[in-house]
């Protein structure tokens, strides 16, 4: 694991047990049924525990997005779990399981960027690593990046 982009899964944490090693158990499984596109709670992003596990179910007539919260509820969000700002380069994993007929894309909101793969086809899994890049309240901004996908 690199110190520069750690990836941390949440839980109970302090500032110290975080240290230069930010890897231990914890995660969410969420899920929402989906009848056309939509906006993603910070919760369904990374619950209340840390890397989360999106399941997409429902039959939409069409594709849809799943569009991310803005980077500044992600990062408010992490704030509340972690009792403090979580810095530059802190990374949490993301996992949506579209279980649904139709492909879904992850879009990203105001001050997210989503690179690589950002679609998930009908029965499959997509993993995306988020990092935060900027996590000042003005210019909050966080990357999520396609880390790879799997068939359900």
């Amino acid at each position: 694991m690199s110190l520069t982009t750690p990836i941390i899964k949440l839980g109970s944490v302090s500032q110290e047990s975080v240290g230069n090693d930010t890897s231990y158990a914890g995660g969410a499984q969420t899920s929402q049924a989906v009848t056309g596109s939509f906006t993603a709670t910070p919760v369904q992003m990374f619950g209340n525990a840390g890397d989360t596990f999106l399941i997409l179910t429902g039959t939409p007539g069409a594709g849809f997005n799943v569009t991310t919260p803005t980077a500044q509820l992600l990062i408010q969000q992490l704030t509340t779990l972690l009792g403090f700002v979580p810095p530059v380069g802190f990374s949490f994993s993301f996992e949506m399981a579209n279980q649904s007929n139709q492909q879904a894309t992850l879009v990203g909101g105001t001050g997210v960027t989503v690179t690589g793969t950002a679609t998930v086809a009908a029965t499959s899994n997509r993993q995306w690593i988020a990092t935060i890049t900027n996590n000042t309240f003005a210019g909050a901004a966080v990357t999520f990046t396609n880390v790879g996908s799997r068939t359900n």
